[in-house]
């Protein structure tokens, strides 16, 4: 069959903020090594990958006059995958259209019910029911029989029995379409690359519990390292961008993996980046960092979340504000550089856990950009954190379409903040990705000093507005005084950026 599989693109301008990281998709990469193993002819359209938008999507689709079309949306993509399936649905009817991926599988039967140009739902792994799915289609095998398909039949929705987890060793590698444009346009030396599937904690606000189950699946570390080696012989890629759920985990099982894997890559010339929680080095395990380190760790996904104790409960985090402190100090002392999760607005924020949450931030010194300070949460259907909004009746729309304003807040001067700083950073995504370069690119501006204005600056105008919202602040008031901001920031990085120059 002809198939073709899209990532669409993020609907807003800020898409999830701009990043270091390439624009891989290995989900994606996956399923069509998985088909292709079985002789049908794969298309993979990456929106993210500057060679594509909405209408060449389409456009490119017809063009290859598939069979089978397949997106993986993410929260801020579903509008734009669901209105690329009503274009195919529209323009060629012929092509089947199926959906997977995490928000996918909490939706599925919300989607089916309101997605009439959905046929079908994957959820959890899909390399094994995407394949079965296939076989059905032309005529080797019936829907039921396909393992995790939700479909619509006969003006119901029927859902078959779910598969079993694959054996991450049972999966062949991706294909690595996306790798090959990223080296032939940009000369890029980065790859993804996953080692495990899954987490064995609990936030409230992550879908991955709920996709996977609470447990962790790794590769044998000789295969990841095997693929690496492939990678850099094909392709030229010596940096690799993991993307577990959560590399370290704290378990003795999971500290046997990654000494294991670090003793085998050390000396191979590889440098790479891993995801890991504030109390992922302990005691117990302190030793990984180093053992690491000398193994090529060079950047860390830190998922804190939050300076405040009390929005760390209603995270259900399970670790504690000195607990981020600590583990950035750690990180910090081998020299690693940090990128740093954190949700800066949830439904039930106070005036004093933002506070709390850029004081932390400066201390730190994560405000070199403004990101994290617009950062708000998204929920999603089948998380605790929605389940809870449900209860206090402060659930509105459709979550998997809307996932940051589907609640409302207990504080209505917040929720006019966090709107206010949301659309702000929209119009202002150029200049947060030139602060993200300016301190954390290849050309970074060496002068510390400067970084430290700027995230002084940054605490400052934040502070101020939530001064001004205890007292007479409006949404008027607060988008004059985020545009004063704005400018200040530009200025402050403009003089940097000269001064920077030879």
């Amino acid at each position: 069959m002809r198939v073709v599989l899209v990532y669409p693109h993020m609907d807003r301008g800020d898409a999830l903020g701009p990043s270091l990281a390439t624009s891989e998709h290995l989900g994606l990469g996956y399923l069509a090594s998985a088909a292709r193993s079985e002789g049908h002819d794969v298309l993979i359209l990456n929106e993210e990958l500057a060679e594509y938008d909405a209408t060449t999507t389409v456009a490119r689709t017809l063009e290859f006059a598939p069979d089978v079309v397949g997106i993986s949306p993410v929260s801020l993509s579903m509008n734009r995958g669901l209105a690329y399936l009503g274009d195919v649905a529209r323009l060629s009817p012929r092509s089947r259209r199926v959906i997977g991926g995490h928000l996918a599988s909490l939706c599925a039967q919300q989607i089916l019910e309101n997605e009439h140009h959905v046929e079908f739902v994957i959820e959890g792994d899909g390399e094994r029911p995407f394949c079965a799915l296939l076989r059905a289609l032309s005529g080797e095998g019936k829907l039921e029989d396909v393992p995790s398909l939700s479909w619509r039949e006969d003006g119901t929705i029927r859902r078959a029995a779910p598969s079993p987890q694959v054996g991450l060793d049972e999966l062949l590698p991706p294909a690595r379409d996306d790798l090959a444009y990223l080296v032939r346009i940009q000369g890029c030396r980065s790859a993804r690359i996953l080692a495990s599937r899954g987490c064995r904690f609990n936030c409230s606000f992550c879908t991955t519990p709920g996709f996977y189950g609470r447990k962790s699946r790794f590769r044998d570390p000789g295969l990841v390292i095997d693929e690496m080696e492939a990678i850099r012989a094909a392709y030229g890629a010596d940096h690799f961008w993991f993307n577990d759920d959560l590399f370290i985990d704290g378990t003795p099982d999971n500290a046997a993996w990654v000494t294991r894997f670090a003793s085998m890559i050390e000396g191979r010339g590889f440098t790479f980046r891993i995801l890991c929680r504030a109390d992922s080095f302990r005691g117990s395990n302190g030793e990984l960092i180093e053992k690491l380190v000398r193994a090529g760790l060079r950047m860390v996904f830190l998922g804190l979340e939050s300076g405040s104790q009390s929005a760390l409960k209603t995270f259900r985090k399970g670790t504690t504000v000195q607990q981020n402190l600590d583990v950035v100090r750690l990180l910090e002392a081998h020299e690693l550089e940090l990128q740093v999760g954190f949700i800066m607005f949830n439904p039930y924020s106070t005036l004093d856990e933002l506070a709390a949450g850029a004081d932390f931030l400066r201390e730190i010194g994560q405000l070199y950009r403004v990101l994290p300070l617009t950062r708000r949460l998204s929920v999603f259907p089948g998380t605790a954190i929605a389940q809870r909004l449900v209860v206090d009746g402060m659930i509105t729309g459709i979550p998997y379409r809307e996932p940051e304003a589907c609640y409302s807040f207990v504080d209505g001067r917040i929720a006019v903040l966090a709107d206010e700083l949301s659309e702000a950073y929209v119009a202002n995504v150029a200049l947060d990705h030139a602060l993200l370069t300016a301190f954390r690119g290849q050309d970074r501006i060496p002068d510390r000093a400067a970084e430290a204005a700027v995230n002084d600056l940054n605490h400052a105008e934040f502070c101020a507005i939530l001064r001004g919202l205890e007292t007479a602040f409006d949404a008027l008031t607060i988008r004059r005084a985020i545009r004063d901001w704005m400018e200040r920031l530009a200025e402050l990085l403009e003089s940097a950026t000269l001064a920077s120059c030879p």
